[in-house]
């Protein structure tokens, strides 16, 4: 989910939310399959999937799927 106040993508597990990076690692849903993807930025965001490179549209919700114990909650990141 796309957080417009900070312009950063978030990712939320049940009730956390868990900052993302660029050049962090997970699966994207599509048509009921996940597929390995990167999440990367330019001017925009973009996600690196077999080989193409997608523009993500802040308005759009995206189901991924990822290891929650690689990333950082929000309530704990020291910034």
């Amino acid at each position: 989910m796309f957080h417009q106040e900070s312009e950063e993508w978030n990712i939320w597990v049940g009730h956390t939310c868990y900052w993302v990076f660029p050049g962090c690692h997970l699966d994207l849903k599509i048509d009921q399959q996940y597929l390995p993807a990167v999440l990367m930025k330019d001017a925009e965001w973009i996600i690196a999937l077999l080989g193409v490179e997608f523009h993500l549209r802040e308005e759009q919700i995206y189901k991924v799927r990822v290891q929650a114990c690689d990333y950082v909650s929000v309530t704990e990141a020291p910034f």
